[in-house]
């Protein structure tokens, strides 16, 4: 059995990871890991309407739950959501570059053509 010992807690800005020390191995081996985390950039579309929502965010599938529940004040009247793009980024300084140059492209067909190219 594993246990984990927490030397930092994790950042949830920044999200750098947890360095733990794990013990209790059958040699009592001691070392540091690191978890990483990945920040997402996602692209929405409401099937009620057809509207695109852009978005960042650290937990994916927690946040099209609240776009789909109907927790986020702006997607609320448009539910159901469907994920059409979604791109990993290590940091979330990435990631919001990317927000914002998705955000930037204000013609729908553009946008659609530069998210299927990748």
């Amino acid at each position: 059995m594993l246990i984990f010992k927490n030397k930092k807690y994790l950042n949830k800005n920044n999200c750098r990871g947890v360095e733990s020390r794990l013990v209790g191995t059958a040699r009592q081996a001691n070392f540091i890991s690191r978890i990483v985390c990945m920040f997402f950039v996602y692209v929405i579309i409401s099937l009620k309407t057809g509207r695109l929502y852009i978005g960042q965010t650290d937990n994916l599938q927690r946040r099209l739950a609240q776009h789909n529940n109907g927790e986020v004040r702006s997607t609320k009247s448009f539910r159901p959501w469907k994920l059409i793009y979604r791109q990993k980024f290590s940091t979330r300084r990435e990631a919001m570059q990317r927000e914002k140059y998705l955000k930037s492209l204000k013609n729908k067909k553009y946008l659609l053509k530069v998210i299927a190219a990748g």
